[in-house]
């Protein structure tokens, strides 16, 4: 009997150890597929002011009604994501206060070590996360102008700043002038008056370059002039609106063309003419920038002329730019600052850009823009048109 009991004794001793043994090895694979597994990361980092006036306008209800604004900041990230996603990485959208940078960017780098850093250069004290990110030697992509407090270049006083990246603001500014002039020479009403331009212009440094566009196009046509430019600080979508109407009923009746900084600025003003009884596209023309799916519609109708656009893709032509360079396949015997140039999206040509055409852009293949990838790419062909959806 005591026997039989010490045998029994003895099998559950050697089933409990089997049973805790499963479990440790089972714990402990799962946890090294879950590291060997993870992608790498990156991280796109946005600043906000150390006061927060900006998110708190934006929490307000007038502020909501100009959620268009963000559509261009939605398809940013949605292409950046793609390139990412096609590329091996995760990406993570973090918000820093640039009054408190090196902490709050220390706790992110804790939690987990990105492979590489993009930002906007123009943001107040973003020139001191170059310095932060070359300590730690984690290599940065700024994007939008070089940044805030630095005139430097890409690889000279800061060799993880790999690169920079800036879309081609005055073509843009100039092309939108261009064509909006011709048109107006073609189809305005009353041809006998001259071309009347009211500009609405963003304070934002980066854009300045697209005014400067404008006021070229404009000394090339002898019969057209800016009557105003009005400069924005994010308005609401009814600020614009509202100061449209204004303008044109008050201030400058005989304004017939309307150059906006922006899609999002384009239709407030269109919703503004159509609440005065215009007839866009016949008594007033209007133009942006941005290739928004609300104002490239409104193209199809024939109610905005023009869209400039093509640059929401240089947050993933950065990803690109990273995934080589952390892959050892470095770009510095080529270039290492790129100008992303934009095009006009009209209703003749609208659907000729796959990426209007097709706005699902997970079916785009990034792939193909790595030079690693395809060692038959002398050069990279970061542009929009080059964009085909399979």
């Amino acid at each position: 009997m005591t026997q039989r009991i010490l045998l029994i004794s003895i099998l559950l001793l050697l089933t409990l150890s089997a049973i805790l043994l499963f479990n440790v090895l089972y714990k402990t694979e799962g946890n090294v597929n879950q590291t060997t597994h993870q992608k790498p990361l990156i991280y796109y980092i946005n600043f906000f002011n150390s006061n927060k006036s900006l998110i708190k306008k934006c929490e307000t209800p007038e502020k909501l009604n100009f959620i268009k604004f963000f559509s261009y900041v939605k398809s940013f990230k949605e292409f950046t994501i793609s390139a990412a996603k096609d590329l091996g990485y995760d990406i993570e959208f973090i918000n820093i206060n640039p009054d408190r940078m090196e902490n709050e960017l220390n706790d992110y780098l804790t939690l987990r070590k990105p492979e590489g850093i993009i930002f906007g250069g123009i943001f107040y004290n973003s020139a001191s996360i170059l310095e932060h990110l070359e300590k730690k030697r984690i290599p940065s992509i700024v994007l939008n102008g070089p940044p805030h407090g630095y005139s430097g270049h890409p690889r000279e006083k800061y060799k993880y700043w790999i690169a920079a990246i800036n879309p081609d603001e005055y073509s843009a500014g100039y092309e939108l002038g261009r064509l909006l002039i011709r048109r107006a020479n073609k189809i305005i009403s009353n041809r006998e008056k001259d071309i009347h331009i009211l500009a609405f212009m963003s304070d934002y440094k980066p854009l300045e370059q697209r005014l400067t566009g404008l006021v070229a196009a404009v000394s090339e046509s002898k019969d057209a002039a800016i009557d105003q430019v009005v400069n924005l600080s994010f308005p609401s979508y009814e600020d614009v609106k509202n100061k449209f109407i204004y303008m044109k009923k008050y201030r400058y009746p005989g304004v017939n063309i309307v150059w906006c900084f922006s899609d999002t600025t384009a239709l407030a003003v269109l919703d503004g003419a159509r609440e005065l009884g215009l007839t866009p596209g016949k008594d007033i023309l209007i133009g942006g920038i941005d290739w928004i799916k609300e104002a490239t519609d409104e193209i199809r109708n024939g109610t905005i002329e023009v869209s400039m656009g093509g640059q929401l893709a240089i947050g993933a032509w950065a990803v690109v730019l990273i995934h080589d360079y952390t892959h050892k396949k470095d770009f510095l015997n080529g270039q290492t600052e790129f100008k992303i140039k934009m095009y006009a999206a009209e209703k003749s040509n609208i659907d000729s850009f796959c990426v209007i055409k097709n706005r699902d852009w997970s079916t785009i293949n990034f792939k193909k823009f790595s030079k690693l990838l395809n060692p038959e790419l002398s050069n990279y062909n970061f542009d929009i048109i080059a964009i085909t959806c399979e």
